[in-house]
């Protein structure tokens, strides 16, 4: 059964070869045929991906690090050898079956590629045939395929922010730090399912105390730079619990303090102070600059449900949304 067959590659991880696939895959119709045979993998029908996706009429291109871009009118889809992670106009997927490199091609699930690029797929159990139509629906004798594949599922919530060992290496590796001292994850709107950096907190090549913030494009998964500050350029971590002090906040009252980009296109540096009194929570923004308060909200707790009351802001910082 394997005969002829290399062992399929998923990154630099070699598996068992996979077996030929015994189905014929009709396009619109006509029958494809390939150069290297579809073959079936976990129980999956995988085809080569660019003879399916240039008979539908895509580009396919590939792109660094095992990376394959396809494209086709207004779709691109970006998808990783050996990974499970697929992106169809930047919005994140996840396949049950990763792309593998088999004799040099890339494979791909047959009921991802087709879908992907506006196609419908559907199984002929009687015919041993995988039906790919590219306009208009099935005859009602064909069964559902929701059984004999699984599409592809959107990934709800999440980040793409950089891991911890990333920010550091990346950091030190671009001289952006000669030593790094605290990594911490900070959320630029308070929510932990809001936007987010990674912050990367050390001393420079002049021995100056640096806070650099990353960010990970989740699509090209490539690490940016939003922006850093020299720490010496602004008030210090005690002085705004000494501004806290003063409208009644207690240290033990502060349930999370630290620095973030609030405006990125004005490199805005704020510090978010994140307080609970007794059944009250409060999100103090100050300006990392003066130490001013930009803006204050308090929420009344009830059981796990918060409910803002109050709502107080900077006439000048009117325009920056928390």
């Amino acid at each position: 059964m394997n005969c002829g067959f290399q062992s399929a590659v998923f990154g630099n991880t070699v598996t068992e070869a996979p077996e030929p696939a015994k189905v014929k895959i009709l396009l619109d119709g006509e029958t494809i045929s390939f150069d290297e045979q579809p073959v079936m993998l976990n129980n999956r029908v995988l085809v080569p991906l660019r003879e399916v996706a240039e008979r539908m009429g895509a580009d396919v291109a590939w792109s660094e690090a095992g990376r394959i871009a396809v494209s086709k009118d207004d779709t691109g889809v970006l998808l990783t050898v050996g990974k499970d992670t697929v992106y169809v106009n930047r919005q994140k997927f996840f396949m049950d079956q990763v792309p593998v490199l088999l004799n040099g091609r890339t494979f791909v699930p047959v009921r991802f590629v087709a879908p992907a690029l506006g196609a419908k797929v559907d199984w002929d159990e009687a015919n041993q045939t995988v039906l790919i139509l590219s306009e208009g629906n099935f005859s009602d004798s064909f069964q559902s395929t929701e059984k004999y594949y699984k599409l592809f599922d959107v990934k709800v919530g999440g980040q793409d922010y950089c891991s911890p060992e990333e920010a550091k290496q990346y950091v030190l590796q671009q001289n952006l730090l000669k030593y790094a001292e605290n990594i911490r994850v900070v959320y630029i709107r308070f929510a932990e399912y809001g936007p987010a950096d990674t912050m990367v907190t050390g001393y420079d090549w002049e021995g100056n105390s640096k806070a650099v913030w990353l960010s990970k494009d989740p699509y090209l998964e490539t690490i940016e730079v939003d922006g850093s500050v020299l720490l010496q350029d602004g008030v210090s971590e005690e002085k705004i619990y000494a501004i806290l002090q003063e409208k009644g906040v207690k240290r033990e009252d502060v349930t999370d303090l630290y620095l973030a980009i609030n405006n990125k296109e004005l490199n805005q540096i704020c510090w978010y102070a994140l307080v609970q009194q007794e059944q009250k929570k409060y999100n103090y923004l100050f300006d990392f600059k003066t130490g001013e308060l930009i803006s204050e909200y308090q929420y009344e707790v009830e059981g796990n449900v918060s409910y803002s009351i109050t709502k107080k802001q900077h006439p000048l910082y009117s325009c920056f949304s928390l």
